[in-house]
């Protein structure tokens, strides 16, 4: 090399001065990515911060809407006992009025309850994925509408099953009410005769029959939950099968993504 023999290296060539128009594009780059990650970090804090007030009050709002339903049917059922005649409290037990004042109240709660915490959100949900399910592909739309009046009639079927045991295990429930306040009434007779064994004896048969007619209603009402999810999971494996062959096919412009999706 020249420079080892005692002559001065030469001068490395002066580098090129900054582009403005590149500092300025970074600059402007890293403003943008600066302002984007205050964005993240302050959309993140009103999620973290504003998911709990709204699960809040949307639980809250709900509680209130129901107490005030119930409160509003207790009373007005009051009100409806009080006002009809005196013939109709003689012609009643009073077990069976008390039973079902009781579990029509209940029913209607917990039917109120259903409403306003789960079939409004599934019906916006079947809406919305239904307008999706168009949207990518209105042929296997379609398609699936198919099994729908198969659905409804097995939950047609069975809601007219799960009513009439409903209705007999409601007259079993009012009938052992009855007997329990009769036996409330007339304890001391019982005590005096020595009727406890076949007071308890009746009240364990009328409570097992009870038992019986409602475990027909929880039957019906397990076949048809099982029935509707056979359908369902059968409709998902035929329209995945489906659409794999329409997609091999190369039929109605179907793709593996509109498929996954």
């Amino acid at each position: 090399l020249p420079f080892l023999g005692g002559e001065e290296p030469p001068e490395a060539a002066p580098s090129a001065p900054p582009d403005p128009a590149d500092e300025a594009r970074r600059e402007a780059l890293d403003r943008h990515i600066r302002e984007s990650l205050a964005r993240v970090v302050v959309a993140a804090m009103i999620l973290v911060i504003g998911m709990p007030v709204v699960m809040f009050a949307r639980s809250y709002v709900i509680e209130y809407v129901l107490g005030r339903i119930h409160i509003d049917i207790v009373r007005d059922i009051c009100a409806k006992l009080l006002a009809l005649p005196l013939g109709f409290h003689h012609e009643q037990a009073r077990g069976d009025v008390l039973t079902r004042t009781i579990q029509d109240v209940a029913i209607a709660n917990r039917a109120v309850k259903l409403l306003f915490g789960g079939v409004v959100e599934a019906a916006l949900m079947i809406a919305i994925g239904g307008a999706f399910l168009f949207v990518i592909s209105w042929q296997l739309a379609l398609i699936s509408l198919i099994i729908g009046p198969a659905i409804f009639g097995v939950i047609s079927l069975f809601s007219r099953r799960i009513r009439r045991s409903a209705h007999r295990r409601q007259e079993k429930a009012g009938d052992v009410t009855g007997r329990l306040v009769e036996i409330l009434a007339g304890i001391k007779v019982i005590k005096a005769f020595r009727a406890e064994s076949a007071e308890n004896t009746t009240f364990r048969r009328e409570t097992r029959t009870l038992f019986r007619r409602g475990m027909q209603v929880a039957k019906n009402r397990v076949i048809a939950r099982s029935l509707v999810e056979m359908l369902n999971n059968g409709l998902v494996i035929g329209m995945l099968l489906l659409g794999i062959a329409l997609v091999l096919s190369g039929r109605f412009g179907l793709t593996p993504g509109d498929l996954a999706a």
